[in-house]
C-alpha cells in the first residue's frame, strides 16, 4: 500500500525592530528593520527560531514585533512590551 503524501507546509519567521534610536515611538513603516529568521519546511525548527527571537526580544529595547507564518497565514505574533 502506497504511503499517501503529507501537505507541503512553508513556516517563516520574522523579526521587525526600530531602525532608529530606541527612544522614539514608531510611527512609520520606513522606521521598521525586519529579518527573515527561518524559511523552511519544519514547523520544530520554525518553533524554535520563534521561541528564541521572542526571548531575545525581552532584552532588546529596539524590538517590535515577532512573526511566525504557515503558507502565508500568520499562526503567531508577538509584540513586546
Amino acid at each position: 500500500m502506497l504511503r499517501r503524501r503529507q501537505p507541503h507546509r512553508t513556516y517563516t519567521v520574522y523579526s521587525f525592530s526600530a531602525a532608529g534610536d530606541s527612544s522614539e515611538r514608531v510611527t512609520q513603516p520606513e522606521q521598521l528593520t525586519g529579518r527573515l529568521l527561518y524559511m523552511g519546511p519544519s514547523e520544530r525548527l520554525a518553533a524554535w527560531q520563534f521561541y528564541q527571537a521572542a526571548a531575545d526580544s525581552l532584552h532588546d529595547p529596539r524590538a517590535y514585533s515577532i512573526l511566525m507564518e504557515r503558507d502565508r497565514e500568520v499562526i503567531a505574533h508577538v509584540r513586546p512590551l
